[in-house]
Order: C-alpha cells, then sequence, then structure tokens
C-alpha cells in the first residue's frame, strides 16, 4: 500500500454558503447594532464597525451565496439543498 504522501491529491470542491439571521430580542434591548448587510446578487457579505474610531470602511467577504434574514427556510431549501421538499 503506498503511501499517503506519495499519492496525488484529491480535489475537493467545497460550496460556502451564508445565512444571516435577524437581531434577537436581547440583542435589540442590549442596544446592538446589525452590522451585517447581505448583497444577494453579488454573492457578498459586508460587516461594518460603526463603533471604532476613524471610522473603517465594511469588511466585504464573497461566498457561493447569500441568503439574509428574510429568506424563509423553504427558499433556503429549495435553492441550497435541491431536493423535493415535503408538504404536510
Amino acid at each position: 500500500m503506498p503511501d499517503a504522501e506519495l499519492t496525488a491529491p484529491t480535489v475537493e470542491n467545497v460550496r460556502v454558503v451564508v445565512r444571516v439571521r435577524p437581531m434577537d430580542q436581547r440583542e435589540k434591548l442590549d442596544g446592538s447594532y446589525n452590522c451585517v448587510s447581505v448583497d444577494s446578487t453579488n454573492h457578498t457579505v459586508a460587516v461594518t464597525r460603526n463603533n471604532v474610531t476613524p471610522p473603517e470602511p465594511p469588511r466585504v467577504y464573497a461566498y457561493d451565496a447569500v441568503f439574509d434574514y428574510n429568506t424563509s427556510q423553504l427558499l433556503y431549501n429549495l435553492k441550497i439543498h435541491n431536493f423535493p421538499i415535503e408538504k404536510d
């Protein structure tokens, strides 16, 4: 059996998907702010830090797919899992 180091590397494709959740009640009561914005067209998420001086530009991250807090579970399942959804 050949050593693992001598065998050809296996290529694997990994898809990364981000789904941003809405702020919960505790976060709202604590005065937290929404620092994440989603651009579904460009598949990016921007993170903005408003509480720093001097202000920083948003940090933008790209993914294979992004979904904001308005995305329903049904739509998410249809787009990501690509399997039939059973209805009750």
